[in-house]
């Protein structure tokens, strides 16, 4: 087992959020399709999904900027 260094936790959490993307994704999709783009519930799953987005891009920006300055 890997021991638990601040890299691996990132990579975890960014699996994780990978996860919870692909997850809110489909589920936006059929809510689109069910309710049509402009839906209260369309819209406020679809502002969720972006957080998530946000947050998966900022870990995998430091992520890359940890591993060019050799961290």
């Amino acid at each position: 087992m890997l021991p638990c260094t601040r890299r691996t936790a990132a990579s975890s959490t960014i699996a994780v959020l990978a996860g919870i993307i692909d997850e809110l994704t489909g589920k936006l999709h059929e809510r689109v399709k069910e309710n049509g783009l402009s839906h209260p519930s369309v819209l406020a799953l679809s502002q969720e999904l972006d957080t998530y987005i946000v947050q998966y891009q900022i870990l995998l920006g430091e992520k890359k900027r940890a591993a060019r300055s050799g961290r």
